[in-house]
């Protein structure tokens, strides 16, 4: 440990996974009998004017009835039953997704 670090004036560098400003750096008790001590970080996070292209469903405007009637158009018990669980997974969750893009409008 240098002279400078045991006089209370860190020499480490200090690596961060995250972009921007740092606010208060604590620096805590040793961990253990080792020279490592805990350091508490304050990250400032800088609000973002990001407007997302993304298209998604929105469920605030669903038409649930137009939903359950096309869930209800399924005969479930008989399609399901020739079917292994695998495939009748995905004969579900693809029937369940297609009723969803057509009761939810794009947002």
């Amino acid at each position: 440990m240098s002279k400078a670090a045991k006089e209370g004036n860190p020499s480490d560098l200090l690596f961060v996974n995250r972009e921007g400003p740092l606010g208060d750096v604590v620096v805590g008790v040793h961990l253990g009998h080792v020279n490592h001590e805990k350091i508490k970080i304050a990250i400032i996070r800088g609000l973002r004017n990001v407007v997302s292209r993304s298209a998604t469903l929105d469920f605030w405007r669903a038409d649930f009835g137009l939903f359950r009637r096309l869930g209800d158009g399924v005969p479930w018990e008989a399609v399901l039953k020739e079917q292994g669980v695998q495939e009748g997974w995905t004969f579900f969750r693809n029937k369940i997704l297609k009723a969803q893009e057509q009761a939810s409008p794009m947002c």
